[in-house]
């Protein structure tokens, strides 16, 4: 009700993503009509200094993949599939590490809290860190990571995604909107609602590090689109033709 009536109020409106505009096409089109809109994705953040591909490459070598998951907890995020899934790969005796960071809400906190537990061996492989202040977080893309997993199924522009693209990382995606828009082939997808998927893909790229190589430097280069600087100038830009049309 009240996104409704914010809609009838506006006098534009900027979307952050092709399928966040389609979506409100969509759903909203009596509400939206002749209301001007314009798409203007996010920036990426700065990271502490720039990230090499080509030493990441080289850690793919070894026999201890870390795999890091940065997001918050919430039902739509699925982080105890992607903890399933990373316990049937140790099962089959691949020696992987899986780190997780991000605060979120106490049932999706327990959800996650019962798979760990599910999944427990004597050699601990699952950790979870929390909420972490911004700059640790992204510390974490440069943590020697083999692996970044995105396991949400809801998401208007996920900036954490971009953060993980700009640090040259492989990554193992949803194959959910819009997800493939931003990652588009510098990646692998999975279906974060079945385990067995996000296991296939996590075993694919374990299996095939040149082609992680490939995909890293496809997503950083896909990563220098998105620019605060660009977005900022183009929502000024924005601004300024509503009020000018608005006047006239």
């Amino acid at each position: 009700m009240a996104q409704s009536q914010t809609f009838r109020k506006a006098s534009g409106l900027i979307c952050l993503s092709e399928y966040s505009r389609n979506h409100l096409i969509q759903y909203y089109a009596d509400l939206l009509d002749g209301v001007p809109m314009q798409l203007i994705p996010h920036g990426t953040a700065v990271l502490p200094s720039d990230s090499s591909v080509e030493v990441r490459a080289e850690i793919l070598g070894h026999k201890n993949f870390k795999i890091l998951c940065v997001s918050t907890i919430k039902k739509y995020k699925h982080q105890w599939n992607l903890i399933d899934a990373v316990g049937l790969l140790r099962n089959e005796r691949i020696p992987l590490e899986l780190h997780l960071v991000g605060g979120g809400d106490p049932q999706a906190l327990r959800w996650m809290r019962e798979a760990i537990q599910r999944n427990h061996s004597d050699h601990e492989f699952i950790f979870y860190h929390g909420s972490l202040p911004y700059k640790e977080t992204l510390e974490w893309y440069r943590n020697k990571i083999d692996i970044f997993v995105f396991s949400s199924t809801c998401e208007n522009l996920p900036v954490i995604l971009l953060e993980a693209m700009t640090a040259g990382l492989s990554i193992a995606s949803s194959d959910r909107g819009p997800m493939p828009e931003v990652l588009k082939d510098a990646g692998r997808y999975f279906n974060p609602e079945s385990v067995t998927s996000i296991k296939n893909c996590l075993r694919y790229l374990i299996d095939n590090p040149d082609l992680c190589q490939r995909l890293s430097a496809k997503a950083k280069q896909y990563s220098q689109t998105y620019s605060w600087k660009k977005c900022a100038e183009e929502t000024l830009a924005f601004f300024r033709s509503v009020y000018e049309g608005s006047k006239a």
